[in-house]
Formats: structure tokens, C-alpha cells, sequence
């Protein structure tokens, strides 16, 4: 069947599994493959699973899978194919049945537009560490696309329309050096309606607008845990009747600006379930380190020059007004007081 050159081997004979109309499963994963013969895995109509992983393979036979029409799932992580073998997966070259595709640590760069609509089955798919900074439009247009895995990925831009009319209700893409622009004013806004997972975790988010989840409200579960998020507008959850629990809002290991500002956040804590310690704040100083939900509402205060506001929780804009500093009811009564011939006070 096959020569075992060093750590590697080498298929000799391409006829090897003919007649083998009944297996369903081919797994060659991590012993050295480089190349593949034409036609190796042809006429196997029970063939489901090609695992292909840890071997480096440069390059796919066009006609690797030739009328083994019922392939469902292909496994090629840490390969060395280039980004022309994915773009003909993607174009349904070989098989149009495939339902879940892996691909890891190949580098690719860009996702171009319409990349996987020649696959009208494909549910699920990971593409991880594979050097992605750009995804143009429609990338899933066509597609059953359901679960979507871009991890570890250096992503420069996404087009707002990359997930437009797609079926999309998982998507996760941690440590991919997402910024706050390029999610909550570009492809956020149009993603389907049928999201109900985003995970954001180790991203580079430092702030998330009023309107960042309007018109998803089957949101159940938001994790932006590890990020540089300091400002949180009010109040972009209000809209997601799912999210009632640290399970959907995760917010760990941000260094949040617990002012005036966010003083709705800590009133809204006490209507979210869970175990909310893991909000921290690290600003302003003299709250720095200490959890979000063991501060008092009156705590969270933005002082300007001699004036101080701090939340009271009892209004949409939490705010008990300025607090005016002796030094300023001095500075504005005295000359009215000398006025009228009375005695000037100080502070």
C-alpha cells in the first residue's frame, strides 16, 4: 500500500482502496504525508471523514475525491496547503456534500468574497491560525453555515457584509486582535438575526457603544473576557431578553472605568445571576482593584476641577447631580454678600 521513508510515508499505488465501497472513514493524521497520488480516496460512495491533519502536504490531486460524492467532513489542520486548495474546497471541487471543515495553521491572508458558496451543505467550520487579516463579503453566501470558528487570527478588517444573509448563530473569534471599530461599527451590525453566541475573548476591545447588539436580541451568551474594555455605554444589553446571567454577559479581566459613568452597570449587576466578582475596576484610583459589585452606587464618581458627580442608581443616566465644593459657593456668594454691606465668609 505504502513506503515509509524516515518519519514519513509515500503512497505507491493509487488503486489501494478501490472496491472499498464501504468505508466510510480515512484518517492519516501526523505521519509525514507530502504528497498523495491522483485519485487515491476516487469511487468510495460510503466515504464520510478525510482526516488529513499535521502532515505537510503542499498541495491536493484536483481529483483526490473523485465521485466520492458523500464526503461530509475534512480535517486539514496543520498542513502546508496553500490558499489556491482551499479557495477549490471552498468552490465545492472536492465534493459539494461536505458539511464541517477544519483547517488550521495554514496561511491563507484573506477570505475573498463568496469563498465557501460552492458548498450548500457546509454547517460547520474552523479556520484558525491561519494568518487571516482580511474577510471580504458573502464569504458563507449559499451556505447552511451555522457555526463559524476564526480564532487566532491577526484581523485587519472585516467587511460589514461578510456574514450578511447567512445562517450564522455561533461565531467566535478569540485572540484575533479585534478592535472596537472594526466589530461594533462594521460587521456587527449586519450580522443574521439568528446569532446566539459571540465570543470575543483576548481581543483588543476598549469600549462598547449604546447600540452595539441592537437587533440581536437572540443573544444568549457575550464573552468578552480579556480584552482592554474601560467604557461600557449605557445600556447595550437592555435589548437582549436572553441575558440575564454572567453565563451570557462575561466580562472578566477588563480594567472598567467604575466613574459617574458606568454607575448603571453596578445597578444593573444586581438584576444579572451569577457570580459577578471577576468585574474589576481599575479605575478611578481610589477604587482600582476592587470588584464592581462590592462598590455602593454612590462610589462610582467623575469629579471635574471642584466638582464631583456620583451615581444614586435612581434614574435612567444614574447621576445625584454635581456635588459643589465649599470653595465655589464661597467664590460665588462673597461678592454678593459685600454687596449688600455683610461680612464676606471663607472656606
Amino acid at each position: 500500500m505504502q513506503k515509509q521513508y524516515g518519519h514519513g510515508f509515500v503512497f505507491n499505488d493509487s488503486l489501494v482502496f478501490q472496491g472499498l465501497n464501504r468505508l466510510h472513514r480515512v484518517e492519516f493524521e501526523d505521519i509525514g504525508i507530502a504528497s498523495l497520488p491522483a485519485r487515491l480516496f476516487a469511487n468510495l460512495p460510503g466515504l464520510e471523514t478525510v482526516g488529513l491533519s499535521d502532515n505537510p502536504l503542499i498541495t491536493l490531486p484536483d481529483d483526490l475525491l473523485e465521485n466520492s460524492t458523500n464526503v461530509q467532513t475534512i480535517r486539514l489542520a496543520n498542513t502546508q496547503l496553500n490558499k489556491d486548495v482551499i479557495a477549490k474546497i471552498g468552490e465545492g471541487h472536492f465534493g459539494k456534500n461536505i458539511q464541517a471543515l477544519a483547517i488550521y495553521g495554514t496561511r491563507i491572508q484573506r477570505l475573498k468574497d463568496r469563498l465557501f458558496s460552492g458548498l450548500p451543505k457546509l454547517r460547520f467550520i474552523s479556520i484558525a491560525n491561519c494568518a487571516i487579516e482580511y474577510i471580504n463579503a458573502d464569504i458563507f453566501n449559499g451556505t447552511k453555515v451555522g457555526s463559524v470558528a476564526l480564532d487566532e487570527n491577526p484581523i485587519k478588517f472585516v467587511s460589514e457584509n461578510a456574514f450578511r444573509d447567512s445562517k450564522v448563530t455561533t461565531f467566535s473569534c478569540n485572540n484575533c486582535q479585534l478592535t472596537s471599530d472594526i466589530i461594533f461599527s462594521g460587521f456587527l451590525k449586519k450580522m443574521p438575526v439568528s446569532i446566539q453566541v459571540i465570543q470575543l475573548k483576548n481581543n483588543n476591545l476598549t469600549n462598547i457603544p449604546k447600540n452595539a447588539f441592537t437587533g440581536l436580541g437572540g443573544l444568549s451568551i457575550i464573552d468578552l473576557s480579556n480584552n482592554s474594555i474601560a467604557t461600557i455605554e449605557e445600556n447595550p444589553f437592555a435589548s437582549l431578553p436572553d441575558c440575564k446571567s454572567v453565563h451570557c454577559i462575561q466580562l472578566q479581566n477588563n480594567p472598567l472605568n467604575c466613574d459617574c459613568n458606568l454607575a448603571w452597570l453596578r445597578s444593573f449587576a444586581d438584576k444579572v445571576e451569577g457570580d459577578k466578582s471577576s468585574w474589576q475596576c481599575s479605575k478611578p484610583q481610589n477604587v482600582s482593584g476592587e470588584s464592581l459589585v462590592s462598590l455602593n452606587i454612590d462610589q462610582f464618581c467623575c469629579d471635574s476641577g471642584n466638582m464631583t458627580k456620583c451615581g444614586d442608581g435612581t434614574s435612567p443616566h444614574p447621576n445625584d447631580g454635581w456635588i459643589v465644593s465649599a470653595q465655589i459657593i464661597v467664590a460665588i456668594l462673597s461678592p454678593i454678600l459685600v454687596m449688600f454691606g455683610i461680612p464676606s465668609i471663607s472656606a
